[in-house]
């Protein structure tokens, strides 16, 4: 294919294929296989300026331009260009193209490479603005690393406080936040994850620069500090040292970067000291160190508006709260699919501990053996999204609401997935005697989960889902089956962690439109597994689950 490309761009470039000696010549392009030279004239305000571009040719990609390293040199900084030389033509590189047209598609990305290279001075301006992080984090003049170091949770309008990470908390040196419930909820996993910090003063600067170059000598750095912020730096600085003062910056676009002075090297000479010993804002001003360069910052946003629109496009309404009764092997898995909703706050309610005999279709495993389930899945939901509210209870359901008639005040919805008819009446009970409205989903399995129910009940309806429960006319199997292992006490329900998952699965589209609403009647749901396996078990059928089709969902008013 490369020989069509090369004809095509002929007709209106000069340009040649390089040799693979030549390729590995070229830093940037050393693990390329396929790279066409194109030399050409960018038209300029002040004439036609030589430029070198390469493009490559890769099995299944879209080709790839970059322009040569000297050429760069005498148009430089240019928007879109990368720090590897490669120009951004599209953004999308999962667009779909056939291989038939690539020779058309290098003459067009290389048109719009010309194009990028000659944006007028004029408008450069706008696009470094659009592309600012880019270019902070590329590195000038054999520079340090430059990195993503910090997280941000600005929320408020507070004082902006900062603390600086012992060891890396992945990756992460800083965290910029100011006080609110998401930062105490986030130290709040830290310190269960034992990650160590401590406070260092931000100072937070003024800094308008929209065009790179972005390094910056600490002569000039310290330029863009009012004469009270100096008094701040040189007292902090020559009490604690260079890692207790952090300098950021904001953008109009909720953006935050920022620099530090590490340690500063090369050490002291002995000759040069002459006895004297300089304080660290003395040693800035010697000639051997003013001319060194800050280290750059860049934050990572985390806060909730950020991550919503990056992910969903959109703002989500997330303060919805659940309570889920019994994380057994049901409870759990139903969990990983409730975390995917937009529930703020967890209630987790289950006296029993993870054992060995239960993780072949648990959510969780070995590392978790004899670990209180509730705390497993407090544990689970903090380290997938620290911000989110989660509350514990390890005692029987029955025990916690004789002692509390408002346990469920602040929750909106109640899951019950324990399996057992006496404690599903209970609840219904005590939520009918103390006039709770909460609408309420109880799940359980029948055996071999031939079959799965579902019941969604308004509050307005608990009477009559309680008479529903109290003889269930949707039952699939005719009979109840348990099997044991050893006593009275190792009986268990079989069945498999796959049809768990098919069940759940073909009743996730049914809780989103109870949660989000949508579903304004009490409902039955009865999900029918592999039937055929369970004529195959010798097992009875009811009468309702005859010539019912497997894997297919049930749904009915109550």
């Amino acid at each position: 294919m490369i020989d069509e490309v090369i004809y095509e761009i002929s007709k209106t470039e000069n340009c040649r294929i390089l040799s693979i000696d030549e390729i590995r010549k070229i830093p940037y392009l050393k693990n390329k296989r396929n790279v066409i030279e194109i030399d050409t004239d960018l038209s300029s305000e002040s004439g036609y300026v030589p430029v070198i571009l390469y493009l490559t040719l890769e099995n299944a990609e879209l080709p790839s331009i970059y322009i040569n390293e000297d050429s760069y040199e005498t148009i430089k900084f240019v928007p879109h260009v990368n720090q590897n030389f490669s120009i951004c033509i599209v953004e999308d590189e999962s667009i779909s193209f056939f291989e038939a047209n690539l020779p058309k598609i290098s003459k067009y990305f290389i048109h719009k490479a010309k194009e990028i290279l000659t944006i007028k001075s004029s408008d450069k301006e706008t696009e470094f603005k659009d592309e600012f992080k880019a270019y902070w984090e590329i590195q000038y003049n054999g520079e340090s690393t430059i990195y993503e170091a910090g997280v941000a949770l600005i929320t408020n309008d507070a004082p902006i406080k900062c603390v600086r990470f012992t060891y890396n908390f992945n990756f992460f040196k800083f965290l910029l936040y100011t006080d609110s419930e998401e930062s105490s909820r986030l130290f709040k996993f830290l310190d269960a994850k034992k990650i160590k910090y401590y406070e260092i003063q931000p100072i937070e600067v003024v800094y308008d620069k929209i065009l790179p170059p972005f390094d910056m000598s600490f002569t000039e750095s310290i330029k863009l500090l009012s004469d009270e912020q100096v008094s701040i730096f040189r007292k902090k600085i020559n009490k604690e040292g260079f890692e207790s003062v952090l300098f950021f910056f904001r953008n109009d676009k909720h953006e935050y970067y920022g620099w530090l002075y590490e340690e500063l090297l090369p050490k002291l000479h002995p000759k040069i000291l002459k006895g004297h010993k300089y304080s660290n804002w003395e040693k800035i001003a010697l000639p051997l160190y003013k001319a060194s360069k800050v280290r750059r910052i860049s934050f990572s946003n985390i806060e909730k508006k950020r991550l919503d629109v990056r992910t969903a496009g959109q703002l989500i309404d997330n303060d919805k709260k659940v309570c889920i009764i019994g994380l057994g092997s049901i409870g759990s898995q139903l969990l990983q699919l409730l975390t995917k909703m937009p529930f703020n706050q967890y209630k987790f309610v289950d006296h029993d501990f993870l054992k060995i005999e239960n993780i072949a279709r648990h959510q969780y495993g070995f590392s978790d053996i004899n670990k209180l389930k509730v705390d497993i899945a407090e544990r689970y939901i903090t380290e997938k999204n620290p911000f989110v509210k989660v509350l514990t209870f390890s005692k029987s359901i029955v025990k916690l609401l004789s002692e509390n008639e408002f346990f469920f005040e602040n929750d909106d919805f109640i899951f019950i997935v324990l399996g057992i008819t006496r404690y599903e009446i209970y609840i219904l009970d005590y939520l009918m005697k103390n006039n709770i409205t909460k609408p309420v989903i109880i799940i359980w399995v029948e055996a071999y989960l031939s079959g799965g129910q579902m019941i969604f009940s308004h509050p307005k309806d608990f009477s009559k889902t309680k008479e529903l429960i109290s003889d269930f006319q949707y039952r699939v199997l005719d009979e109840n089956v348990y099997l044991r292992e050893g006593s009275c006490q190792g009986t268990y329900m079989p069945y498999s962690m796959e049809h768990i998952n098919l069940f759940l699965t073909s009743i996730f589209a049914e809780i989103y439109k109870i949660v989000n609403r949508q579903q304004d009647d009490s409902m039955v749901y009865t999900w029918f597994g592999d039937l055929d396996f369970v004529k195959a078990k010798n097992l009875k059928l009811t009468t309702f689950a005859q010539n019912k089709e497997s894997f297919s969902l049930f749904k009915t008013k109550i």
